[in-house]
């Protein structure tokens, strides 16, 4: 191959993104300086541009998975209770949703008791009745809140494991294929 036709495959590699503008400049000059376009000494500069061309685009596609892979990350990332973001699990998802559901139990039992209690405490069925009714619905609307966020955590926390598995599974073809 020519020192033309290799600087046409660079340009080409450039212009469909597989090269940086650094990368693409740094191979054009590799092939540049490579001596004249007759003989021997084209030759092996076009087969050392080649392999260095390869290795370039081997790395380029490995950086490009990588930057793929951290914005795909984020996706699945979690807001914690400062605004810190982290990386769901499934024992973190069961964690919130017992914990949570605990605690809406025992907010229904405590304002079913005081609701029973303030119940009695009226005379003749005044209009605080109903009023009382509502505060175990609290705790009733939060067992349900919190199982909703635990199961869609949960839901977050298996997509994240199946994508990252992905991700490595590539990754390491990527690397298989370069050899190393």
């Amino acid at each position: 191959m020519g020192v033309a036709d290799e600087l046409e495959r660079l340009a080409s590699l450039h212009r469909e993104g597989t090269l940086t503008d650094e990368e693409f400049a740094r191979a054009k000059q590799a092939v540049i300086s490579g001596g004249s376009p007759s003989g021997t000494a084209a030759a092996g500069a076009g087969v050392i541009a080649g392999t260095h061309l390869e290795a370039l685009r081997h790395q380029n596609e490995l950086e490009r998975l990588d930057r793929e892979w951290d914005r795909e990350r984020e996706r699945y990332m979690v807001r914690g209770k400062y605004g810190t973001r982290y990386v769901p699990s499934r024992g973190m998802a069961i964690g919130m949703g017992v914990v949570s559901g605990v605690f809406g139990i025992f907010w229904m039992l405590l304002a079913t008791d005081i609701t029973r209690n303030g119940l009695r405490s009226t005379t003749g069925g005044g209009g605080m009745g109903g009023a009382f009714l509502v505060f175990p619905l609290f705790g009733a609307l939060f067992i349900l809140a919190a199982l909703f966020m635990a199961v869609d955590t949960y839901r977050k926390a298996v997509a994240y494991g199946d994508a990252e598995a992905d991700y490595r599974r590539r990754r390491a073809l990527l690397l298989a294929r370069q050899g190393r």
